[in-house]
């Protein structure tokens, strides 16, 4: 998905999250709209894309360990990957 469709169906997710919030009476009014939005867009899959390629990345390298691939240059590899990817930790 390009960044600009990305942008479209974010935008989408946000004016939905802030037309259930003002349009529900039931809703609490200790209900935070930021906090709303924020997790709608968790649960729809916008969150820390970087830190869950990581997380895969460390999944990975710990199932090829407990296939036999013990490889310090598989290892090595994935972490380049990563850090082309992502560039170096801040």
């Amino acid at each position: 998905m390009n960044k600009e469709k990305e942008i479209e169906e974010m935008a989408k997710a946000i004016d939905y999250v802030i037309y259930q919030y003002s349009s529900d009476p039931n809703t609490p009014p200790d209900n935070n709209l930021s906090e709303c939005i924020a997790y709608d867009l968790i649960v729809r899959g916008y969150g820390n894309v970087k830190q869950a390629v990581k997380d895969f990345a460390e999944k990975l390298k710990e199932q090829m360990e407990l296939n036999g691939y013990r490889s310090p240059l598989h290892n090595r590899i994935i972490d380049n990957l990563i850090t082309e990817l992502y560039g170096v930790d801040e």
